[in-house]
């Protein structure tokens, strides 16, 4: 059976303008061109936890936010450990997030970054997929030892499509058939059921600097299920 998958998308690109420039009446500039010289900050080779504050501090808080049905005021924290931990075995928390005036609805996120770059129009290299494994395991000890009440992965999918030409600047991400790949991750079949999933998109179409354009996309795939008793 075929799932249809939405994802909330917001798409960016800067214009820098030097203080004090005068701009004629009528003058226009171009955005999301397709191609602008070399590369800027491969978006693939940041590190899992730069990433979550990147895009933290982007639009992509508030899709986010919106999707776990959070307020949009809600407070975070990266790689929470104590006093919260119980074990020193057991792993952290990737990103918490909670409200002062409810703590007891805190939800607490495992996250995995999945590297894809673009060869071609029709083919991706996709890195560290087999390590999702790993962020399975986790959530389940996060579900079965502590009291969060939601908990989720959250699967950060990095994409440098630059060499995706023949497609819009818009639309480079990763191509149907990575993303059926990612999907279908390993020990999918093992995760919690009380553990939701979220896919996140961040993808970098040109050389550019994936934080001055690019384009951040969320889909809650699968909720979480509410902790009772």
């Amino acid at each position: 059976m075929k799932i249809t998958l939405a994802f909330e998308t917001v798409v960016f690109d800067r214009l820098h303008l030097p203080g004090g420039q005068v701009i004629p009446a009528g003058k226009s500039f171009e955005m999301f061109l397709p191609s602008d010289g070399g590369i800027e900050n491969d978006v693939t080779e940041i590190d899992e936890e730069s990433l979550l504050k990147f895009f933290m501090s982007s639009p992509g808080s508030q899709l986010l936010f919106k999707r776990l049905d959070l307020p949009p005021n809600s407070r975070f924290a990266f790689s929470v450990r104590e006093p919260i931990r119980k074990n020193i075995n057991h792993p952290d928390f990737d990103l918490v997030i909670w409200n002062p005036s409810s703590p007891h609805l805190t939800t607490a996120i495992q996250s995995k970054r999945v590297k894809v770059t673009a060869i071609n129009d029709d083919k991706d290299k996709v890195n560290k997929l087999e390590g999702v494994g790993q962020v399975v395991k986790q959530a389940r000890i996060q579900r079965e030892e502590y009291g969060f009440h939601q908990n989720y992965i959250a699967l950060f999918i990095q994409t440098f499509g630059r060499n995706r030409e023949k497609q819009n600047v818009l639309f480079r991400g990763p191509s149907n058939e990575t993303f059926q790949e990612i999907y279908d991750f390993p020990q999918r079949d093992s995760v919690h059921e009380d553990v939701g999933i979220i896919f996140i998109k961040i993808t970098q179409p040109t050389g550019t600097d994936f934080r001055e354009k690019g384009s951040i996309g969320i889909c809650r795939e699968r909720k979480y299920r509410y902790l009772c008793g």
